[in-house]
């Protein structure tokens, strides 16, 4: 009977696995978008909180309408209200309307036993935010209470020295798990490409016997840590993005947070660490086994 020999199936030490490598990187630097995307969201939420801290500007009940009116342009022209957005930031709601909403909500009418409206025209504005702090709003307050026909400024006391402590503290844990996170990441990075030059160290040491110069060895490898190095940052912002969609899909408060500027210069700092990682780590893999002597290969 005929012993047929097995095939025995060598694997080629030069090839480099890439594969591996790519998976390694996407995953470090997903996790690194997905936190970029994060701090993106957190950040707008805090602009949004902010552009939502108003003044309350209770009118005189003796105003003309003329008079009225001329307040309000005037106020429309001040420097705490965002020129871009004028038409928007101050909003008249008159004696009128204002005891129409509380009879809607309330069922009663004041004015039968009072037999007038008790109400002020209001002039709500919203503030830009850097006018958002409680000093900026104690001394507009105290500003405007003294130009005539204004009978009150009102606004949410604390409501602006909150937000801005939270800010602080938000960003001050995130700032720590970003270091963590970073450091993790680069860590993998650079253990995962040190682990796969391991099986490229005989390579190297046949290049050097043939008279090859460091240079003209690590260039090659060089060369496919930019390409993997890409092509990881893509992968994993791709994955990252579509998460995010996908997210914008189930919670649409979600939605008005995004903003795509920051979301490209994410995109582009992505791809820059991908392949500056990939690079400084692939480098001092090879200069690690340009270095090592023989017995050390083994």
């Amino acid at each position: 009977m005929e012993v047929r020999p097995e095939r025995i199936r060598k694997k080629n030490p030069g090839n480099f696995p890439s594969t591996a490598v790519v998976i390694s990187l996407s995953l470090s630097l997903f996790v690194l978008c997905l936190f970029g995307f994060l701090a993106i969201h957190a950040f707008r939420l805090s602009q949004v909180i902010q552009n939502e801290v108003e003044l309350q500007i209770y009118l005189s009940g003796t105003l003309t309408t003329s008079e009225r009116d001329k307040i309000i342009k005037a106020i429309v022209l001040e420097p705490f209200v965002d020129p871009i957005d004028r038409g928007n930031a101050v909003t008249l709601i008159t004696k009128e309307e204002a005891a129409k909403e509380f009879i809607q909500e309330t069922g009663e009418d004041f004015s039968n036993f009072l037999g007038e409206n008790p109400l002020k025209d209001l002039i709500r504005v919203k503030l830009k935010p850097e006018y958002a702090d409680a000093a900026s709003l104690l001394k507009l307050k105290q500003n405007i209470e003294k130009r005539p026909g204004i009978h009150e400024v009102t606004y949410i006391a604390g409501l602006a020295e909150q937000i801005k402590e939270n800010l602080v503290k938000i960003g001050l844990v995130a700032a720590s798990f970003a270091t963590v996170l970073a450091f993790v990441a680069v860590a993998l990075i650079h253990n995962t490409i040190k682990l796969a030059f391991f099986s490229q160290r005989f390579l190297i040491r046949s290049m050097q016997l043939i008279g090859a110069t460091h240079a003209y060895v690590q260039w090659p490898f060089l060369k496919k840590a930019m390409i993997n190095g890409l092509f990881a940052a893509f992968l994993a912002f791709s994955f990252s993005k579509i998460l995010v969609l996908t997210a914008y899909e189930h919670l649409p408060d979600l939605k008005p947070l995004s903003y795509p500027p920051y979301e490209y210069i994410l995109g582009a700092s992505l791809l820059l660490t991908g392949i500056l990682l990939s690079v400084l780590s692939t480098l001092f893999a090879t200069r690690k086994y340009l270095r090592v002597s023989l017995d050390e290969l083994y």
